[in-house]
């Protein structure tokens, strides 16, 4: 922005000189009169002042205009490395952006290979421990089947015990006789008293 203004304080007398010789260019008051040669010399007169005007912008703002165009070129190229420069860092953090994400991706990988595999595992544990479980359910209902079948026979056996002690104690007092209880009692008082 200063060097825009010096710029265009160097170009003002300049500005207004060119200014005043266009204002004066056009046909003069004196010309009333004039004859054919007055048209001449009028497209002559604006020629020559277009040829001072541009004499004038040429020679006092040709070092100024180069100056700014090359100023202004300076900051375009300062821009543009700036850009440059701002575009390789994003592009280097896009980098290593994806390069994370890679990894993250590779990392989900074995981890759900690892997650699968644990769970591979837990399953064959909980296979493992129900076939263990049922070993034992098994083992268990054996020895309560076999416990309660020796519970049967007993009841079984002192039903049938009683079941002839009752029939004996019935068909024995038929069956048996004076003779009979005579030989009990003697075969029992020889079993107490001594020899």
């Amino acid at each position: 922005m200063k060097r825009a203004c010096q710029i265009v304080w160097q170009l003002w007398p300049a500005t207004a000189c060119a200014l005043g010789f266009i204002l004066t260019a056009t046909d003069v008051f004196a010309a009333e009169n004039a004859n054919n040669w007055r048209p001449t010399f009028d497209l002559v007169m604006m020629w020559v002042n277009f040829g001072i005007f541009a004499f004038i912008i040429v020679k006092y703002s040709r070092k100024p205009l180069i100056n700014f165009l090359k100023g202004q070129k300076e900051k375009v190229d300062l821009n543009i490395n700036r850009i440059e420069e701002k575009k390789e860092k994003i592009s280097a953090e896009v980098r290593v952006a994806n390069d994370k994400i890679d990894e993250n991706k590779m990392r989900m990988q074995k981890l759900k290979e690892r997650i699968i595999l644990q769970g591979e595992r837990r399953k064959q544990e909980i296979i493992d421990n129900a076939l263990a479980e049922s070993r034992i359910m098994l083992q268990e209902a054996k020895w309560r089947i076999d416990d309660q079948i020796l519970k049967a026979r007993k009841t079984l056996q002192a039903e049938l015990v009683d079941m002839a002690v009752s029939m004996a104690a019935k068909r024995l007092p038929a069956e048996i006789t004076s003779a009979d209880n005579q030989k009990f009692v003697d075969q029992f008082l020889t079993g107490i008293l001594p020899k």
